[in-house]
């Protein structure tokens, strides 16, 4: 009788307060095991979206509409065994509508790197982007030697040698008021060979860094780059003036 009891106690409390810690298969107030009914979840079908293609329209500002000569060039002048224009300076750019288009594009990155802004515009764009690839000038102008204007470059030609791409470079380095030289001198490779080579050499937040443009077209600080080439400096020349000895602290 007590025990009939009991379990209709149980029974009751369990109605009432079902919230009363009846998580196991056992009733501790009941001694004996109580089925727990669990309740069947309800599966609603869910429709499920047909995902739209979209097509994504990458906007871009157009090239300035520049009538652009290539200039004319003669090997009339030279220094310390190099030959070049007359008038070196006027080949750094900074001003060119072209060189101020490209400039845009590009940003000086946390390392002290020429970088592009968007590789969006890299990839979708590649036939407009100077690829800064290595062409010589026999290869390319039938000339030992031959230099390109950097407006004239970016325009149609997207390669050139050593000195076509230093220009290019040092110009829109010099249209973000980078203050920057090209560098020439002689280039030692592993082999043992040594040939002539112009590089771009720029000055930011005190460190000089270096642009190698005719060995994989790579940037580095000043002081790394002799760790990777052998290369002996000798002239150099600005935005503006003539040719001069290579000044380390320029």
């Amino acid at each position: 009788m007590i025990k009939k009891i009991i379990i209709i106690i149980g029974i009751f409390i369990f109605s009432i307060h079902p919230v009363l810690a009846f998580d196991r298969e056992y009733c501790e107030i009941c001694h004996f095991p109580i089925p727990i009914s669990v309740p069947t979840p309800v599966l609603t079908p869910v429709s499920t979206p047909v995902s739209t293609p979209v097509s994504v329209v990458y906007t871009f500002v157009p090239m300035p509409n520049y009538d652009v000569k290539l200039w004319e060039y003669t090997m009339t002048c030279s220094r310390s065994d190099f030959f070049g224009v007359c008038n070196p300076s006027s080949y750094i750019m900074p001003d060119s509508p072209i060189v101020k288009y490209y400039s845009d594009k590009m940003f000086i990155n946390g390392k002290g790197y020429l970088e592009w802004k968007e590789q969006t515009y890299l990839f979708y764009m590649q036939a407009e982007i100077p690829s800064f690839n290595y062409q010589s000038d026999m290869e390319k102008w039938g000339k030992d030697d031959f230099w390109v204007n950097p407006d004239y470059f970016l325009m149609y030609e997207k390669s050139g040698d050593c000195e076509d791409i230093a220009l290019v470079v040092a110009s829109i380095l010099e249209e973000k008021n980078i203050p920057s030289r090209i560098v020439g001198g002689y280039l030692t490779e592993n082999n043992g060979e040594r040939f002539r080579d112009w590089l771009v050499e720029y000055k930011l937040n005190g460190t000089y860094y270096v642009f190698l443009s005719g060995v994989g077209s790579n940037f580095l600080k000043r002081d790394d780059y002799k760790k990777k080439i052998i290369f002996e400096p000798l002239l150099m020349f600005g935005k503006s003036g003539y040719y001069t000895d290579y000044d380390r602290n320029w």
